[in-house]
Parts: C-alpha cells; structure tokens; sequence
C-alpha cells in the first residue's frame, strides 16, 4: 500500500495543479448571483468527469491484469509522457487569457454551471493525463478491496482539489476565506503559463522515467 501510494499521490498532486480550474471557481465565488451554489454546481460536474475517467481506469486495468507492469501499460504511459511534454510547450507559448465578466441574471442556472464543470474537466488534458496513470495504478495495484478504494478516494480526493477547495472554504469561514483565495487566484493568474509548463515537463519526465525501464 505505501509503494502505491507513493506513485499515486505525487500524480494526483500533479493532476490537481489546476490554474484554470481554480481561477473559474474563484471569479464564480466573486458574482452576486448564487455565487457557492453555483461553485458547487461545476465541483459536481468536474467530480462526475473524473468518476467515469476512474471507471474507464479500472477497466483498462482489469483488462491488462495485475501483478507486474506490462508493455502495453509502460507504452500508455510513455504516450501520456510525451503528451504533457508536448502540452507544456503549448503551455509555454499560449499567451494569458483575460477572463470578461459577463452581465448577470437573476437566475442560478445551476444545470448550466453543472455543464460547465463537466466540460471543464472533460477538456482538461493535463490533469487527466496524471489522473488516468494514478488511477490505472490503483486499479492494478493487488492491495484488496479496501486498500482499492481507500488509494482510488485519496487520489479522487487530491485531483478535486481545486474544484472544491475554493466553495468548502467559502462555506467554512465565509469571507475570512475571500482575501486568501483572491491574493491565491491573483498569484495563479500571474504565474498560470510557468505553472502549467512546470506540471506538464516535470510529470512527463516522472512517467517516462516509469515506463523506460519495463520497455528496455
């Protein structure tokens, strides 16, 4: 268990680096209109993403067994590698997007902002390319049952991170939490290519230095 755990936890860590996510959560919370509901509303779309991509884990991990890691699965890896690399480059040359407040409505149009969370982390490549690894390792890993589900909740846990951290401390500490969560959001927005670019070169570099040594 905390052999798997140590693969595990630093790629959930890695999924949960988020720029994008956080900066939507945080300007939702600074709306008028049902700003948590509504927060709320994208943490459960984003969750239910990343329930199907472990379903889809656990799947891909019951079809290629347990035991000790195989080409197919040090290949998939590999290619997750060299995705991030590639996504950490585009990262690196995509300029700052200046989110425009939009007017708004006397509605809290929650089924819309469920819909926004699930295409939020539909799109979401970069953390789905460390989630998918970290849960496919759960998957396989032969810890029991309970051990499963304990690294499969944890990892789970860490990835929703900044999905749900920013409407938990909202609704905790009401706007104590704001001021920390601004100055976070300002920092993030700042520094959002080098952050992303670190996350994508730094993991790619992780699973390729997993995957190498099964294929050669």
């Amino acid at each position: 268990m905390g052999e798997l755990l140590g693969i595990v936890v630093p790629l959930a860590a890695g999924a949960a680096i988020s720029p994008t996510t956080l900066a939507l959560q945080l300007f939702v919370l600074s709306r008028r209109t049902a700003p948590l509901a509504r927060a709320w509303a994208i943490a459960a779309g984003y969750a239910a993403v990343l329930l199907v991509e472990m379903v889809l884990a656990f799947a891909f991990a019951a079809s290629t067994g347990s035991g000790a890691p195989s080409k197919p699965e040090a290949w998939v890896k590999l290619g997750f590698a060299f995705g991030l690399a590639f996504l950490g480059v585009i990262a690196l040359r995509r300029p700052p997007k200046q989110r425009k407040p939009k007017p708004e409505t006397g509605e809290p149009a929650l089924g819309r902002y469920l819909a926004v969370g699930i295409v939020l982390m539909a799109t979401n490549v970069t953390t789905a390319a460390l989630y998918l690894p970290a849960m496919h390792h759960v998957g396989a890993a032969d810890v029991g049952l309970i051990g499963t589900a304990l690294a499969a909740l944890i990892v789970l846990a860490i990835t929703l991170i900044p999905a749900v951290a920013p409407p938990l401390a909202v609704t905790l500490l009401g706007d104590q939490a704001r001021a920390a969560l601004d100055r976070l959001s300002e920092f993030s927005a700042r520094h959002s290519r080098a952050i992303n670019a670190s996350v994508c070169f730094g993991f790619a570099v992780f699973l390729a230095a997993v995957a190498l040594p099964v294929l050669l």
